[in-house]
């Protein structure tokens, strides 16, 4: 936590725990936060670039290069001009 103080009895959020200092210790949850998501669209030979709350990026799951369609979070492949290189050029 670097140099951040909490007074005696009192409690924060980190991320998605809750820490609590009692006696001069500190003590935390340990749920594990839900993952967070980012999504972009980009058009031809354009890139899109990704902003993440934590810094990184551990995966991509999909990518297609022609004119996939749906919404960010349910995307569909439109399988007339769809590459099967696509996932292999983002990663």
């Amino acid at each position: 936590m670097g140099s951040r103080v909490i007074p005696n009895g009192r409690s924060v959020r980190i991320k998605c725990n809750v820490c609590s200092c009692r006696g001069g210790r500190l003590t935390c949850t340990k749920r594990r936060c839900r993952p967070t998501y980012a999504c972009g669209v980009a058009r031809e030979n354009r890139y899109v670039t990704l902003r993440c709350r934590t810094g990184l990026i551990r995966r991509v799951v999909f990518a297609s290069y022609g004119m996939p369609g749906g919404a960010c979070m349910r995307p569909r492949i439109n399988r007339r001009c769809h590459s099967r290189l696509s996932m292999s050029r983002v990663r």
